[in-house]
């Protein structure tokens, strides 16, 4: 049999650790430095490699890698003998059980996320269906991202049949090109330009919001240096969230201005900002309107 393991892409290396070896029972081994840990203790080695987000995923496609929820059209799961303690167990340490456990003829199932916007399954077979063959009535998978044939990646249970392992192993390639990361605090993870003008861009970010702060909070940007910018004000969605952003060279900001980076941030109606974060964002932006006379005129 040809050896095989398991690559993840973290953001976080620390929060990525704690995660799986919480969960599954993993233990750590080598350590690369600050770029990646070996996780021991499952069928296979996990490797937890340190990857930027926003960087490319591979070089014949433009995907890059993105550490909110996410799909892809491969998964692990997880065989376990007792779905509902493997469901508290992970949920305790920052998992999300997506849809209720359901039950089905082959056995029983639970959609699952781990904290870094991962889809994973837990799936406990019944009586005799875990030796049934892929193409079995009674191993056919509901529809919804757990589908098709089962792909079987457990810490817990074993690896059943050669078909399962080279979808397994294509399943693994897939999730080395696509980044997963994300952490249960209040994050703001990575952003993008939709569109540009000389005075304006349209930003795209990706975050999770825990629901702290309520139903009020928001999310909003502000280029550096401070106080020629207006932006839009985007109301946060509990847990992980997509937002726009448009952000405007003031009218009364002077003709040129360059900007270094930009800062996202959370914030709640009559407080401090309580999440925020800053990137790397170089510009200049040019005003149509007459320039300011003194600084004093603008305001954000």
């Amino acid at each position: 049999m040809t050896d095989f393991l398991v690559n993840i892409d973290v953001d976080d290396l620390p929060k990525a650790v704690a995660f799986y070896v919480s969960a599954f029972g993993l233990k750590v081994g080598r350590r690369f430095g600050s770029g990646g840990v070996e996780l021991l203790g499952g069928p296979a080695p996990v490797y937890l490699l340190v990857k930027v987000a926003g960087t490319g995923a591979a070089s014949t496609t433009k995907q890059v890698r993105n550490y909110a929820r996410h799909w892809t059209p491969v998964h692990l799961d997880f065989v376990v003998k007792d779905i509902e303690a493997a469901v508290k167990k992970t949920v305790s340490v920052g998992a999300t059980l997506e849809t209720p456990i359901t039950t089905h003829k082959w056995g029983r199932l639970a959609l699952m996320a781990d904290p870094f916007g991962n889809g994973y399954c837990f799936v406990e077979f019944l009586g005799g269906a875990m030796t049934k063959s892929p193409s079995s009535s009674n191993s056919c998978r509901p529809t919804n991202r757990c589908s098709g044939t089962p792909l079987i990646g457990t810490v817990i249970g074993k690896l059943q049949g050669s078909v399962v392992l080279k979808a397994l192993i294509l399943g693994l390639i897939l999730l080395f090109q696509f980044g997963i990361a994300q952490g249960k605090e209040n994050e703001i993870y990575s952003f993008k330009v939709l569109k540009q003008t000389q005075d304006s861009v349209l930003f795209e970010i990706s975050y999770y919001y825990s629901g702290d702060h309520g139903d009020k909070a928001k999310v909003t940007a502000w280029p550096k240096p401070a106080g020629f910018w207006g932006s839009s004000i985007i109301p946060l969605v509990t847990g992980n969230g997509v937002s726009q952003l448009n952000v405007k060279l003031m009218p009364k900001a002077p003709k040129e201005v360059v900007s270094n980076s930009i800062e996202f941030f959370f914030y709640s109606d009559g407080g401090p900002p309580f999440c925020r974060k800053e990137f790397i964002f170089q510009k200049k932006w040019v005003n149509s309107a007459e320039p300011a006379t003194s600084p004093k005129e603008f305001q954000r």
